[in-house]
């Protein structure tokens, strides 16, 4: 597309028009340059002053613009650079006026929806996907003028799970695809909020633990999903496995539940690099994966392949044990 040049006399107009209040973003959509474009023309000539903030907020009170009348105009489709340019601001101003009234920005400036409560409830499935969310999954807060987001990014492969997820959370936006990579993302204040009751937190690899769902077999098949291992061998060698890696204290929490379902000793804990990992074998892993993933309604459904197989290798020697770290 080639570049617009503006006019002495458009340049002028603008310079006008700034000084007035205008800001550079509503200036350069209406004359279809670059913000960036017009400040270096106005500085070459002298002529750029920066953005009154104080001016902006007297001319929205002076004419009523209200943070409800914002936010329902931002709610009912305009995007904050729409709401921009006709109150004559800029679109981080309209960004802060709905962040301080509560409004739940949209993912990249486009009307999608979202099921907030999603997780208010626990059920086979909410279990399932905090779980998920708790191994493999990352919330954000951001900075003022966004809504704290969640995300999750898996193989390619697996891709199709995502888009189970997206159907949990009946979200109406998209699913990422890319270099192998496939990532759904969410911006949305109230599952986040709801999330960090169960220990969804940030930065939460090192220092993960389960609240209130540490005896719940369907949380514990989502961790498993998101950062386990789940293998009944190959070439007729059978060799069960179940690993899973993670905190230190998400991990105490898994070995208790494990010997709670299945009995004997208390799994072991190996540390690794700055995470911590865990082994079960034969029977033991069978008996597991038995109780995480029969008769279940959602899983990753390679994993589930496995398991299944894992169920009818009860009572059969397991191959050849891999070594303990």
């Amino acid at each position: 597309m080639p570049k617009r040049k503006l006019a002495d006399g458009q340049i002028a107009e603008i310079a006008e028009a700034h000084k007035a209040g205008r800001s550079l973003e509503s200036l350069a959509a209406e004359y279809g340059v670059q913000g960036s474009c017009i400040a270096k023309r106005l500085k070459r000539r002298g002529l750029f002053v920066r953005e009154n903030r104080d001016a902006v907020r007297l001319r929205l009170t002076k004419h009523q613009i209200s943070d409800g009348e914002i936010a329902a105009r931002y709610q009912a489709g305009e995007s904050t650079v729409a709401l921009a340019a006709a109150l004559g601001c800029s679109s981080g101003l309209v960004g802060r006026r709905l962040e301080r009234g509560g409004v739940a920005r949209r993912a990249g400036g486009t009307r999608y929806t979202v099921n907030g409560s999603a997780f208010d409830t626990v059920t086979q499935e909410s279990a399932y996907w905090v779980g998920f969310m708790m191994a493999d999954g990352d919330v954000h807060y951001p900075k003022a003028g966004n809504s704290p987001s969640l995300g999750a990014t898996v193989q390619t492969a697996d891709r199709a799970h995502l888009e189970l997820f997206r159907e949990f959370l009946s979200y109406t936006g998209k699913v990422y695809h890319g270099r192998g990579k496939s990532r759904l993302q969410v911006c949305s204040r109230d599952l986040v909020e709801a999330l960090s009751k169960f220990g969804v937190l940030p930065r939460k690899s090192l220092t993960a633990k389960a609240i209130g769902l540490e005896n719940d077999r369907h949380f514990w098949r989502g961790v498993v999903d998101g950062d386990g291992h789940v293998s009944a061998g190959r070439r007729g060698r059978p060799c069960r496995l179940i690993c899973l890696a993670g905190s230190r204290n998400l991990l105490e929490q898994f070995a208790d539940f494990v010997r709670a379902v299945a009995g004997g000793e208390r799994p072991k804990l190996y540390p690794h690099s700055n995470i911590f990992q865990l082994y079960l074998y034969g029977d033991r892993a069978s008996r597991v994966a038995e109780v995480l993933y029969d008769g279940c309604s959602v899983a990753l459904a390679r994993k589930l392949a496995q398991a299944e197989k894992m169920f009818g290798l009860r009572g059969r020697a397991n191959g050849v044990r891999p070594r303990s770290v």
